[in-house]
């Protein structure tokens, strides 16, 4: 079953959740849609509750950050810091946040209603800030932002090229 939730204003990344609140009553993932992964949410997700997160951002390595919304965390992957887009000299890691999530429904509340709300901009600083648990999970999976034609041209190279896993669990692999 799909539900949409056509917005009459922009409500942002984190506040087109809240017309949507009544759906989440447990664990749920937020993935972005500009982008193609095949990062497996099982071991994701179970790190997320084995911490007992609020929020779990995956994050990934990347040479340029700049792009990204970056962090800083201890040796468990709790988040100390994050920052959306950071200047060449504002970077302080190159651990970049994936656009996926794993969110208790009580984030929910921490996001205003009608309101443009960004998880990055807004939510996962504000967590951050009242205290509340914030994890990273590091994943080596394929990630690539395909919101720009040139991103796009080139996930259909690494699909051709096999350095996109395509539901099989190989590389390059097709399922029928």
């Amino acid at each position: 079953c799909i539900t949409y939730s056509l917005e009459k204003t922009v409500l942002g990344t984190a506040g087109a959740l809240t017309p949507l609140a009544s759906y989440f009553t447990d664990t749920f993932v937020v993935l972005y849609g500009d982008m193609l992964t095949d990062v497996v949410l099982a071991p994701l997700v179970e790190f997320h509750r084995a911490n007992r997160a609020v929020a779990t951002v995956a994050v990934f390595h990347v040479e340029d950050p700049t792009g990204y919304g970056i962090v800083d965390m201890d040796e468990g992957g709790r988040i100390r810091r994050f920052v959306e887009k950071p200047k060449p000299e504002a970077v302080f890691s190159r651990w970049a946040s994936a656009g996926i999530y794993v969110l208790e429904p009580q984030v929910i509340e921490h996001i205003p209603a009608n309101t443009f709300y960004d998880f990055a901009f807004h939510l996962f600083p504000d967590l951050l800030q009242q205290g509340l648990p914030l994890y990273a999970h590091p994943t080596r999976a394929y990630i690539r932002d395909i919101g720009t034609w040139e991103n796009y041209r080139q996930a259909e190279r690494d699909v051709v090229e096999g350095r996109v896993s395509l539901g099989t669990g190989t590389p390059g692999s097709r399922s029928s």
